[in-house]
């Protein structure tokens, strides 16, 4: 059964890739991939690579001055246009860096980012929100939600990539902390996503909404709210999935985050891969009710490659985290991490550590001896 498992859930690794979905290149999704089926009363497209800020935001017109619009000036002109807006790219053909000079404005406007609409985008994001040159600041920092952003590459903050603030805020294909080619480190300079509303989703399980998140100098997600959702993830990883490129501390922590799903076993698109990050895989420190099942903790996707955490695959350290179900009985429900230095089960709770056994099956297996609930 065991082995049944393993070639059901582990072969089918495009699921974690970012080829072209349906609809790449400009068209728009309305249902589960992409923004959400919440109505559009502006659509801004921006047009230049520049930086200037918009020359009068009260005239519904994204204009920099000289005819030309920026992602400041429609991050501006949406900000003072109410209800849901739409920020697509036409900025010729093909990659593109944006460099601003200072970070850009906040996002107090539920707001769709839709890099994946840029002339020439193939399925990986190639239009590049690069923080070099800025003092301060987060990438993107949505204050209202639920907002989306999609296929960007957000690195070199010296911040986080992406805050979130908003409830029903939405992440998805995505490369955060890494360059164009997702295989060499850009990272951000504290979180790669850092999220402080509820019902956050990052990642989905179909082909191009999961998100490279790696090469961040510290946590690679982090999640603070509830009834949130982390699925078909890249985090530590290159863009193949087949080497480290880690976040300096965690891949996933769920810092007092609760009911929040990581992972899944329905569809093999659900599991994330957490490897190669310089602390551990996944970290519970609070919280409650949260679920983590179906994952790839310390190796390739394929499950047969060690790309080690450094530290414990899924380690709960608080008193206070309680309620949280890691893995299953049912078939590629286990969270597998054969391959990570530590125990996939540490706590401070008191309680004792597992046997020799059983710590083989909770770091290698496939949920016969899960779930184990803390």
């Amino acid at each position: 059964m065991r082995r049944a498992c393993a070639l059901i859930c582990l072969t089918a690794t495009a699921a974690f890739g970012f080829a072209s979905a349906a609809g790449a290149g400009g068209a728009h999704s309305t249902g589960s991939s992409g923004r959400r089926a919440l109505g559009v009363n502006t659509t801004i497209i921006v047009n230049s690579a520049g930086d200037a800020g918009d020359s009068d935001t009260g005239d519904g017109v994204c204009d920099d001055g000289t005819g030309a619009c920026t992602l400041r000036a429609a991050i501006e002109q949406a900000n003072a246009t109410p209800g849901f807006g739409t920020v697509l790219f036409a900025i010729g053909r093909g990659p593109q860096t944006i460099t601003p000079a200072t970070s850009l404005p906040l996002i107090t406007d539920p707001l769709f980012i839709d890099g994946a609409s840029q002339p020439g985008f193939a399925g990986t994001p190639i239009i590049e929100l690069s923080g070099a040159a800025a003092p301060t600041g987060s990438g993107l920092h949505v204050k209202t939600g639920p907002s989306t952003i999609r296929g960007m590459v957000v690195n070199r903050w010296p911040a986080d990539g992406i805050t979130l603030e908003g409830d029903g805020d939405m992440v998805q294909g995505n490369f955060i902390g890494t360059d164009l080619t997702g295989t060499i480190d850009r990272g951000n300079g504290f979180n790669g996503i850092d999220s402080f509303g509820n019902n956050t989703v990052i990642g989905g399980d179909q082909p191009g909404q999961g998100n490279l998140v790696s090469g961040n100098a510290n946590v690679g997600i982090e999640l603070r709210g509830q009834g949130g959702t982390v699925r078909g993830n890249l985090v530590g990883t290159n863009a193949a999935g087949t080497a480290a490129l880690g976040n300096g501390s965690i891949g996933l922590d769920l810092l007092v985050a609760s009911t929040t799903t990581v992972g899944g076993h329905s569809a093999p698109g659900q599991r994330n891969v957490i490897s190669g990050n310089g602390i551990g895989g996944l970290g519970l420190f609070g919280g409650t009710g949260n679920v983590v099942e179906g994952n790839v903790i310390g190796t390739d996707p394929s499950g047969s490659v060690s790309i080690p955490n450094i530290g414990a695959g899924v380690k709960v350290t608080s008193n206070t985290a309680t309620g949280h179900t890691i893995g299953g009985t049912a078939p590629c429900q286990g969270t597998r991490s054969p391959s990570t230095p530590e125990t996939a089960w540490t706590s401070n709770r008191g309680r004792p550590s597992p046997s020799a056994g059983t710590a083989s099956s909770a770091t290698g297996g496939w949920g016969s001896t899960w779930p184990r609930t803390a």
